[in-house]
């Protein structure tokens, strides 16, 4: 687990959502996206004394949710994130839980065999349907404990799917058709499904929210944010598919344990640098000087291994109109052309070291012109200077440079003083692994190098989509 280091302080509207959650057993953070849900239930359970906390989430976001316990958390926290049916730690103080192994009966019964005095349903809006047993498990899981939801999209569809977290919380007590009745436009069809065309009743329905969601917007808290946010976002490794990216493996003129072990002996030599060299500038130098053949096995493998989870992500926040586009750097190819598979539904570009002049500049009018296109993928070093890509405010690097300068002038590439938007650059990292610590040192000194040529300050009253 990461040190809790470079904390920041909350801040003024995330200071109100904790005070607000914190003042209440049941509630709905249904701030959107940026506002900073996370570090305010953190914060709400430090406040009002909690010691043993349940936080239920999709599973790719359980290492994360890890890593900020141990980094906000006022002490030294034990943290036990749940992969398989039996604990990796001791789970009678923070545990994480996906919501999938929630339905496990062993899980479960282990679970709710605690008193929990704060549970954290993240992404609450994954509980819409009031049948589902990953519902029912996690609001069992919830029964006794103050309940905080979290999700910036509560009822993606229609206010019926609010139904399940105004019962649960006491709110409503009538049935789910009574519910559908009251606030929905809505038949049966000839399966016997329920059948939402539109909802109603929009004002006595926002009375009966209005003490227990709290809903604040990135346009609401612009004038807070700084102009470019730096984060590390952990994710768990997935398979890779070694015949597609090792062709002789596929070809059987080497057999993979060759090439694990060279991942290894890689990876091995990368975490002795990291011993000798130390966090700081010494060892941002040496991760540079190592930055040629020795480690492109591991670090391309480690890039593949990110693909699926990443794509998993922005995906998500894709179809959930969390932003209009993104732009996503790599270091190596293969990474690129694997995300460009994931990603396709979404007209995604590339830029690599070979693209053609003209063929580079059709990609970035496509990105910043086109409305279907909404990713753009490029390699650091190829797509990382002469261009503008501020059409865009998010950036992802799946993969970095060892050379922090690098990673520097790729985010300036969004981060231009044509910029109206708080840009947000996430850095993805491989859960407890060498990339982890890489990722954790080359974003200090690269946010150091941002700040150099940060662009002007955001307007308070800026557009926003």
């Amino acid at each position: 687990m990461l040190s809790r280091d470079n904390r920041e302080p909350l801040l003024p509207h995330q200071e109100i959502g904790r005070d607000w959650l914190a003042a209440r057993r049941q509630a709905f953070l249904a701030d959107g996206m940026r506002v900073g849900k996370t570090r305010q239930a953190i914060a709400a359970a430090a406040q009002v004394g909690a010691e043993r906390i349940l936080v239920v989430c999709p599973s790719i976001v359980r290492t994360n949710w890890g890593r900020e316990f141990a980094q906000h958390w006022p002490h030294a926290p034990t943290v036990c994130v749940w992969r398989t049916s039996t604990p990796s730690s001791d789970w009678r103080t923070i545990s994480i839980c996906s919501y999938d192994l929630a339905i496990r009966n062993t899980v479960r019964s282990k679970l709710g065999s605690q008193t929990w005095d704060v549970v954290i349903l993240d992404e609450a809006h994954y509980l819409k349907n009031p049948d589902r047993q990953r519902t029912c498990a996690a609001y069992a899981l919830a029964k006794g404990a103050r309940c905080w939801r979290l999700s910036g999209t509560p009822a993606p569809n229609h206010y019926g799917e609010l139904y399940t977290h105004l019962k649960t919380a006491g709110l409503w007590s009538g049935s789910y058709l009574d519910f559908l009745d009251r606030y929905c436009d809505w038949y049966e069809d000839k399966r016997g499904n329920i059948r939402v065309k539109g909802n109603k009743n929009h004002e006595s329905l926002r009375a009966v929210l209005a003490p227990f969601v709290l809903r604040r917007k990135l346009e609401d808290v612009v004038s807070e944010l700084p102009s470019m946010t730096l984060e590390t976002v952990v994710v768990e490794p997935a398979p890779v598919d070694v015949s597609k990216w090792f062709p002789s493996v596929a070809l059987k003129i080497d057999d993979w344990s060759y090439w694990q072990g060279k991942i290894d002996e890689e990876n091995a030599a990368v975490a002795s640098l990291l011993k000798v060299s130390g966090s700081g500038a010494a060892g941002v130098e040496a991760l540079a000087a190592l930055q040629g053949s020795r480690t492109t096995t591991s670090r391309r493998y480690v890039g593949l291994q990110k693909c699926a989870p990443v794509a998993e992500i922005l995906t998500a926040e894709l179809l959930a109109n969390e932003y209009a586009k993104v732009v996503v750097f790599a270091w190596h190819k293969d990474v690129i052309r694997e995300l460009y598979t994931l990603l396709q539904q979404f007209y995604p570009v590339t830029i690599f070291g070979g693209t053609h002049p003209i063929k580079r500049d059709a990609h970035v009018h496509q990105f910043n012109t086109k409305g279907k296109c909404r990713v753009f993928i490029g390699q650091i070093q190829a797509a990382g200077v002469g261009i503008d890509l501020s059409v865009a405010h998010e950036v992802v690097f799946l993969e970095q440079s060892w050379v922090p300068g690098d990673n520097a002038q790729a985010a300036m590439r969004v981060h231009h003083l044509k910029q109206t938007h708080p840009v947000r650059v996430r850095l993805f990292a491989c859960a407890d692994s060498v990339d982890e610590q890489v990722t954790s040192m080359l974003k200090r000194k690269t946010k150091d190098l941002t700040a150099l040529f940060d662009a002007p300050t955001i307007p308070v009253n800026s557009p926003f989509e």
